[in-house]
């Protein structure tokens, strides 16, 4: 295309919730604790992170982090989708840092998110327990 000429790219819905999907990890935390330790989600059973995708998170639940949550490192990049159980009044998760005392990879003690945000459905709660990760503070 050269001077003067317009280009129009035309997505139908269907076409862009076909992409989100290709780009989402789903994670049912059930109602139930988790930990992320190892690049990976644990409660009983271990389920890798997968790169460039969000993970969506849903039924509410406890993730206790225990090293940095990384989501946008080495080109790739996700965040974090907290979605509201069906037929509920109110969704919580609950999102807090193992014991970091002297790990180095801690800010203060305390382990860190980093990714391409949050995106939080209507009717849910997040309390947030995790720090920014320090080559991002500053």
């Amino acid at each position: 295309m050269g001077a003067g000429y317009a280009g129009v790219a035309i997505a139908t819905k269907a076409d862009f919730e076909k992409f989100k999907k290709e780009h989402e990890q789903a994670l049912d935390l059930g109602g139930n604790s988790w930990t992320y330790e190892s690049n990976g989600f644990q409660n009983g059973r271990w389920t890798g992170k997968q790169n460039d995708k969000d993970i969506v998170f849903s039924c509410g639940g406890n993730l206790t982090a225990k090293e940095n949550i990384r989501l946008a490192d080495s080109g790739n990049i996700g965040g974090f989708v907290f979605k509201a159980k069906e037929g509920q009044g109110e969704t919580i998760y609950k999102v807090t840092s193992g014991s970091a005392n002297s790990n180095s990879q801690a800010n203060g003690g305390i382990f860190g998110f980093d990714g391409a945000g949050l995106d939080i459905d209507e009717k849910v709660k997040v309390e947030w327990g995790w720090d920014l990760l320090k080559i991002k503070r500053a």
